[in-house]
């Protein structure tokens, strides 16, 4: 776990095209899982995305930043919505202009968990409810109370990753990133 207050090295961020592809999976799970009013689908996008998170986070390194930058920008980002601070779109850092050229480490390293920990957040509450919220204050990721409190999916990651990419454009998309993360300068802009 990184620790609070500690300056996270963004460009220590895995970009390489496996941990992209499998981030780009998980965004779209994302998306569904903010999209739907089935608790049930509910249920099996959240146990898919615990799976794919599980496996990013055994085989990609520092994925723990995914879960921790969720917890501190996208649970804020739920709570400027929920009191009406915030009118942003949950979705957009996910699908929005930060998957630019020049813009790929902020948008993986960073902007998306705006998005990501406000989806999972919703989520949470709905399918957890207060005691959820209760263990995201209590210094728990959202991933982590996902994981806590449902079954595991049936599925593996590559199951997963083959039904929501079976013509393998977000590998395509994944290996084009990861050249573009290539040559961005460093997150910090330092050489």
């Amino acid at each position: 776990m990184f620790k609070e207050n500690e300056r996270v090295d963004q460009d220590a961020y895995d970009f390489s095209p496996g941990n992209l592809h499998f981030a780009l999976i998980e965004n779209q799970i994302l998306l569904e899982m903010a999209v739907t009013d089935d608790l049930s689908h509910l249920t099996e996008l959240a146990k898919d995305f615990v799976q794919v998170r599980s496996y990013r986070t055994a085989h990609f390194p520092h994925v723990d930043l995914d879960n921790q930058q969720e917890r501190y920008e996208g649970t804020a980002r739920f709570i400027e919505v929920q009191t009406g601070m915030s009118t942003a779109d949950a979705t957009f850092d996910l699908v929005g202009t930060g998957y630019m050229q020049g813009h790929i480490k902020d948008a993986y390293a960073f902007g998306s968990f705006y998005a990501s920990g406000t989806i999972l957040t919703n989520e949470i509450a709905r399918l957890c409810g207060d005691a959820g919220l209760t263990e995201i204050q209590n210094g728990h990721s959202p991933f982590d109370v996902l994981q806590n409190h449902l079954d595991a999916s049936l599925s593996t990651a590559a199951n997963i990753a083959q039904a929501i990419d079976p013509d393998s454009a977000l590998v395509e998309l994944a290996q084009q990133h990861s050249k573009w993360a290539a040559d961005e300068l460093s997150w910090w802009n330092e050489d």
